[in-house]
């Protein structure tokens, strides 16, 4: 049973291709949703559906972790976009050049990303104790400079890299757990895309120029401002 399960996920499971198209789509309606609607049913519908775009981003922020060929490259890769990116973030959502009480999602990803390289580092030295610290002043520091999902964002990241070896089960663990944190929010509705992750094969798919899912953020949040501003 276990080995038609994984021959049906090879011919026909999710690939990290077929996850990033998810993830941009969702996160493509809850912008609409956030810069250009008022509140209401519609606005609640996409933003619900928006809230699957995070856990799949997480999700393969910690596959990347495992098959980039350079941890520092790939810090250096989200470090850039996390600054290029603040100035579309602010002007779509406050409508201002510069907001400092709330930064975009690529810094939650990049503390993340050090974190788990830092931890690659201690484990090839056998100092794993120090990973700890890492990773709270990690969380502390996402909270202190308010980015987008802070501390919980750094966290399941973690959750993803640690227990990706684990049975199918793991999900219903990080799904209670976050359920629990998320009781009667709207990120609630995250927990939808958890059983995208059970489909998923740990197959590339089609190759892309990396810098087009990268770029999508900024550039569909300066579009998405642009049309606030004539609307």
């Amino acid at each position: 049973m276990r080995q038609a399960w994984r021959r049906w996920k090879e011919t026909y499971g999710l690939n990290g291709f077929c996850l990033k198209l998810l993830a941009m789509a969702s996160m493509l309606l809850d912008h609409v949703a956030a810069v250009l609607l008022v509140p209401g049913q519609e606005y609640m519908n996409l933003r619900a559906v928006g809230r699957l775009a995070f856990p799949i981003f997480c999700f393969l922020l910690a596959e990347g972790v495992i098959y980039t060929h350079s941890l520092k490259a790939y810090a250096i890769r989200l470090a850039v976009f996390a600054v290029l990116s603040e100035i579309p973030f602010d002007l779509a959502f406050q409508n201002r050049v510069w907001y400092p009480d709330a930064q975009n999602v690529f810094f939650t990803l990049l503390l993340a990303e050090l974190v788990l390289w830092f931890y690659q580092w201690a484990f090839r030295r056998q100092k794993l104790l120090l990973a700890i610290p890492a990773a709270v002043a990690a969380m502390a520091a996402a909270e202190f400079l308010h980015t987008d999902y802070g501390a919980m964002g750094i966290c399941m990241i973690l959750l993803f890299y640690f227990l990706r070896d684990l049975p199918w089960w793991k999900y219903l663990l990080l799904a209670a757990f976050f359920g629990f944190t998320w009781w009667g929010q709207l990120q609630i509705y995250a927990l939808l895309a958890f059983p995208l992750f059970l489909l998923y094969n740990r197959a590339r798919g089609p190759v892309l120029n990396k810098y087009i899912f990268y770029g999508f953020y900024p550039v569909h949040l300066l579009i998405l401002w642009a049309i606030s501003c004539i609307l």
